[in-house]
């Protein structure tokens, strides 16, 4: 069986180490998110499903997320049984949008029988 990793990472604030050399990185740097009201303190982030709820009415992100999940499914379809697959969603901080991708993107796979998926988000505080 292969393997899925998912990585969320905040450029600004953390190390290229933290995650594998072999990555394929998808930076969202540049996609804002203007229309979702991120609170004041910055309490939530992309691990509260309310957040990315409002995120992904968004079809900018809405249509991110759609096209993730279609190179990642072609990449499950031609891997190797005990392959690995690391995927790194890149954003400044690591907190809201890679997060809520991450997360959403391991809903979406975590019960293909191709592959076993893992998450791990390198810059939450």
């Amino acid at each position: 069986m292969a393997q899925l990793n998912l990585y969320s990472y905040g450029a600004n604030v953390g190390s290229y180490e933290k995650y594998p050399d072999d990555s394929i990185i998808y930076d969202i740097r540049n996609e804002h998110t203007e229309h979702v009201k991120i609170p004041e303190g910055r309490t939530q982030t992309g691990l509260d499903e309310s957040f990315r709820k409002k995120l992904f009415k968004n079809e900018n992100f809405a249509n991110l997320l759609h096209d993730y999940k279609n190179n990642i499914v072609d990449m499950i379809s031609s891997a190797k049984t005990n392959s690995t697959i690391n995927i790194v969603i890149m954003c400044h901080r690591g907190q809201h949008r890679s997060v809520s991708i991450v997360e959403e993107l391991y809903e979406y796979f975590k019960n293909n029988e191709k592959i076993e998926v893992r998450k791990e988000h390198l810059s939450m505080d």
